[in-house]
Formats: structure tokens, sequence, C-alpha cells
């Protein structure tokens, strides 16, 4: 597990790394653990976020708004686990804003961390040998699992990948993603939209052709991919028409 502690308490972050080494020898799980204040964020190791499975971040530092940082993150990063740290919980509710794994009050008990840890061990071990895309967005690449996209929609001269935290826009065009997505989960449903196979609740074909999502959400099927579509949940033992 990769784990990045970004606060400007140099106490603190000792204490912090000290509690989750101790987690670690207890589960006998590999860590690595990077640290940093504030003042190293726009250094070349901030950019090697990508590669950390969570980082835990004070909401507080001297000129940073942690929040900011966190959006920022999320932009870049959709995978990573990000926890709050704070002596104040009354920002606890603005984690929401960036789906933030949880917030952490200080002085920090080993059961909390402890738990929050036990969480992203087991969001690993679930997506361990999982398919990833890789797609360039800007100078850094973005990573996703197969499996926590939901749909890939093209948009005039870009597509945009929708997961449930959100959705990000590439310069690359639909028919270049669909190679890169595993055929035996994902069907094209209209020529603009290719949809996870195991993210499809209903298909809808009495009044018009659709099919629900596990979030509620419809998107439209084309005549020509029906069949496509039905066939694929058909032979997905958890689709149900």
């Amino acid at each position: 597990m990769n784990i990045l502690v970004m606060d400007d308490i140099e106490r603190d972050r000792s204490v912090l790394i000290d509690k989750a080494k101790k987690w670690g020898a207890l589960h006998s799980v590999p860590l690595t653990i990077q640290e940093m204040s504030h003042a190293a964020c726009n250094s070349p190791a901030m950019r090697t976020y990508q590669d950390v499975d969570v980082i835990f971040l004070d909401i507080e530092m001297p000129g940073l708004d942690g929040m900011s940082l966190a959006k920022h993150i999320r932009e870049q990063n959709a995978r990573i686990e990000i926890v709050f740290i704070s002596s104040h919980s009354e920002f606890s509710l603005h984690g929401y804003n960036v789906h933030a794994a949880d917030y952490l009050c200080k002085p920090i008990s080993n059961a909390r961390l402890y738990n929050v840890l036990d969480y992203v061990q087991k969001r690993l071990s679930y997506k361990e040998g999982q398919p990833i895309i890789a797609l360039k967005r800007g100078t850094g690449v973005d990573k996703y699992y197969v499996s926590d996209i939901l749909y890939v929609k093209a948009r005039l001269h870009t597509v945009e990948v929708v997961t449930a935290e959100g959705a990000q826009s590439y310069n690359i065009s639909i028919g270049e993603v669909q190679p890169m997505l595993p055929a035996d989960r994902f069907v094209r449903c209209h020529r603009s939209c290719i949809v996870n196979v195991n993210k499809i609740t209903v298909v809808e074909s009495k009044t018009q052709l659709k099919v629900r999502l596990v979030t509620g959400e419809t998107l439209d099927i084309g005549r020509s991919y029906f069949d496509d579509v039905k066939n694929a949940v058909l032979s997905d033992k958890d689709g149900v028409l």
C-alpha cells in the first residue's frame, strides 16, 4: 500500500506514520510511506501522487487550502483515497465534495486509523489483478480500473469517462477507447456511448430503448445496437431485462 501524509506539523506526521507502520506489521501489509508539508506541494515529489493509494491530508495548512488541493488531486487521480485530518470537526462535511474516504480528528486514535487502513486494503485487494486503462490528459496520465467505469460517451471532439466519482474528458475518439475496454464487459449501446454491462440493471424497450444503470441514470440505446445490448445483458448473470 502506498501512503502519502501531508501535514505541516512534523510531529503529527510522525505519529500517524508510526501508527500506520504498526498496522502494516500487524496485518503483514507492506507499506511505502511518503511525507511532506505544504511547502513541498509544488515539488517534483508532488507528482508522485499518481501512484499513491491513500493520502492523509491536513485540511488546515498555512498558505494552503486543503480542500482546494483535494479537488485538484481528485481531478488528476480518480482512484486515490483521500482522508482528511484536522484538529476541528466542523470541516468534516466538506469531505463529501471530493468523495473523501473518511475524516479523522486529531489526536487520531489507533482504532479510527486502523478502520481507514482496513477499508483501503479491502478496496485494493478487491481490485488487485483487475484490468486498468490509462488515458493521457495534459502532461499526466489518468488510470481507471475498468470495473469503476460506468460508461464512456463521445462529446464533440472528446470522450467523457464517467465513474461514480464523476466525469472526465479526454482528447481522444470513442473508437480509440473501445479497444482498451474488455469486450466481455462493455457494449456499444449507441454510436456515441459504450456502457459497462455489469452496471446495467434494466433494459427498457416498451416505449423507449434505454438502459438503466445502478446509479439510476438512463442511457439511450440506438436501434441498431439493441440486440447487442440485450445479448450482452442476458449473458451476464446479473442482468435483468
